[in-house]
């Protein structure tokens, strides 16, 4: 019942103290000493304070292609405590096939200098070579007793099923072929010793020049661990442990002071360091860099945070970053690979194997070239596009105005314009597909003499007494006691000609040909053959006296004769669309003739009136006004002018 008792024999007489037991020692003795007492305690520290692998030693070797490995002297510990020994001149059994439990009659080999070789024949491809706890009967030399050999289990096993305990220490792992030959020799789950400890103190031997003079060794440094899991490392000394290290259970590090890397450093989780980082050689970090955050673990690779900017200087200064689609450094983009922001001249540069934009210390960007003369200078066409906005297009904020003034761009997606914010509305508009320009308010035209001519649609103080929808061309203003300053509106052409220079050497200069003009009194100007007339009137009115010199439309060739009573006498309609030019129905009255010298009326113009009205020669003689009616060219309709009325004067005009 209490066979896990860790007992040994009592040598003391209890009866009488200090002083031993007398007899001689007996087998029953002996066996509880050590089999009940010094075996279970060493087997017991082992397990206790150590972690079950291999201690020391215990290499693997061999020749790829060649059968056989061969295992070096060492030393293991297995999950029991128990201590395995591969030692140089001792004994290893490497029989495969053996009872776990047998003693006598077991197979074994001695140790050399260089280890055990043990077979790889027979063998899935697939194996674990493992060292056990074992000992043998044998021989005992020195007394006449059966004796206990250790002779460590040298054998391999197949990987697949393999339950990974600690009863057996794992050396390898090795792949096998048919033949036997070594593929492969890799670590596998091989582990090493370990020592379950919550605290290690570190201690360094020191030396005091007294006196007296003295050397010893003391505590330098603790590496901890809390009850959170933190890992610490500690400096000690008189005062409480400083922490220099500490290391979080997710692998985050904390460093209190200074950090000098003379080598490549690598970190594969998040550093923070409440000091300086000094890099003497290359640094490569794997995980994220925090500078400035405190006890804050960095949400980017590289996350810096303080009152201060960070710096790059020198002849390379500046600042790399690749297209997220780079797979590598690309030196020199040809595509927009990589990108440097860089200051050079005073200027601010964005680089992509050119510069494409610069900015100066004035705060002007040029796109495309780094000579910005203004806020904005673009070397090419910019584009303009609609996003949430109704269009596209460019506001002009005035800075007295402290507003938005006016707006360039599209009046929807048909028209560009030009927008008044003022009036709110589009001042001027094209359409994109026709090219139709409208205009809301007034054109103003500059004057060779000063100020201009306005085109408007503006009402007036007797806007009554106008035809309604009119459009007005202002030339001038007429003040209440100055009089009207002379203006004239003119039509015509320019002439590029040559003619006398200064200096009386000849040159060249461009005069203006007039064709049709208007001036302040209503005169009009009309260019012909002759030189043109001049007319007050340019436009009778129904009924109103001939007179010498007004226009009226004739027909040329035999006059006409026409009939009719008093005020319904017709005059023919004239095409005036048939011909370029046309000569026979524009004239001027040149003569004013009595009413018995008119020709004879021709009955084929028009029939006989109904009413018994007279005809002939000897009917009432009326005199006429002046004729505007025409047809057009196919003679399918009539457009519709002023014709010829009779007036009740005896003359006429021809």
């Amino acid at each position: 019942m209490d066979e896990g008792v860790v007992r040994r024999t009592q040598y003391w007489n209890l009866s009488v103290a200090h002083t031993v037991r007398t007899g001689a020692t007996g087998h029953g003795e002996s066996l509880t000493d050590l089999e009940n007492y010094l075996l279970p305690q060493d087997r017991a520290r082992g397990s206790g304070l150590f972690g079950w692998g291999v201690a020391h030693g215990l290499a693997v070797t061999a020749t790829s292609g060649s059968p056989g490995v061969t295992v070096s002297p060492g030393v293991a510990l297995d999950a029991a405590g128990r201590t395995i020994v591969l030692a140089p001149q001792g004994l290893a059994v490497v029989e495969r096939s053996l009872d776990p439990l047998q003693i006598q009659d077991v197979p074994t080999v001695p140790v050399g200098s260089d280890g055990v070789p043990v077979v790889t024949t027979d063998l899935p491809s697939d194996c674990l070579l493992t060292i056990t706890w074992r000992e043998v009967a044998g021989e005992n030399s020195l007394a006449n007793a059966p004796a206990l050999l250790h002779a460590p289990w040298l054998r391999l096993v197949t990987a697949d099923g393999f339950v990974d305990g600690g009863d057996t220490v794992v050396l390898a792992a090795v792949t096998v072929d048919a033949a036997g030959g070594v593929g492969a020799l890799t670590p596998g789950p091989r582990r090493s010793v370990g020592t379950p400890s919550g605290r290690l103190e570190l201690s360094a031997p020191r030396a005091a020049g007294g006196p007296p003079l003295r050397v010893d060794q003391a505590p330098v440094a603790a590496l901890t661990v809390t009850p959170e899991g933190d890992v610490v490392l500690s400096r000690l000394g008189e005062q409480e442990p400083e922490p220099l290290l500490t290391v979080g259970p997710g692998g985050d590090a904390e460093l209190s002071g200074g950090l000098t890397v003379r080598g490549d450093a690598r970190l594969d989780g998040d550093l923070s360091l409440g000091g300086a980082l000094t890099v003497s050689g290359a640094g490569r970090f794997d995980g994220r860099v925090g500078i400035g955050l405190g006890n804050r673990p960095p949400s980017r690779l590289l996350q810096v945070e303080g009152n201060t900017e960070i710096h790059s200087g020198g002849v390379g200064a500046g600042f790399s970053f690749a297209d997220r689609a780079a797979t590598s450094l690309v030196s020199n983009p040809g595509n927009g690979e990589r990108w440097i922001w860089y200051a050079k001249e005073g200027k601010a540069r964005l680089w992509s194997g050119s510069d494409k934009l610069a900015v100066t210390p004035a705060g002007q960007v040029g796109i495309g070239h780094d000579h910005p003369d203004f806020l904005l200078d673009v070397n090419g066409r910019i584009r303009l596009r609609q996003a949430s906005e109704s269009s596209a297009g460019l506001w002009l904020f005035q800075t007295d105005a402290a507003a938005d003034r006016a707006f360039v761009g599209m009046a929807g997606n048909d028209a560009v314009g030009l927008w008044g914010n003022v009036a709110s509305d589009w001042g001027l508009t094209m359409d994109v597909g026709s090219l139709a320009v409208a205009l809301k308010g007034d054109l103003w035209l500059p004057k060779t003499g000063g100020d201009a001519a306005i085109l408007t649609h503006g009402t007036y103080f007797n806007e009554g007494q106008l035809t309604p929808n009119n459009l007005k061309l202002q030339m001038d203003s007429r003040g209440l006691i100055v009089g009207q300053r002379p203006f004239e509106f003119m039509i015509g052409y320019s002439f590029f000609r040559s003619g006398g220079g200064p200096f009386g050497h000849l040159g060249f200069r461009n005069d203006f040909v007039r064709l049709f003009g208007v001036d302040q009194e209503g005169h009009a100007f009309f260019a012909g053959g002759k030189g043109g007339y001049v007319t007050d009137y340019f436009v009778n009115a129904a009924g109103d006296t001939v007179e010498q010199g007004d226009v009226v439309v004739l027909q040329t060739g035999v006059p006409v004769a026409c009939y009719g009573s008093y005020d319904g006498i017709p005059i023919p309609e004239v095409d005036l669309t048939d011909r370029p030019y046309d000569t026979r129905v524009c004239g001027i009255v040149a003569d004013l003739v009595a009413g018995a010298s008119l020709p004879g009326v021709d009955p084929r113009m028009h029939p006989p009136s109904e009413e018994g009205a007279e005809e002939g020669p000897d009917a009432p003689e009326h005199p006429l006004a002046r004729y505007a009616g025409s047809t057009d060219d196919e003679r399918t309709k009539s457009l519709e002018g002023n014709y010829i009325s009779v007036i009740r004067r005896r003359w006429f005009a021809v």
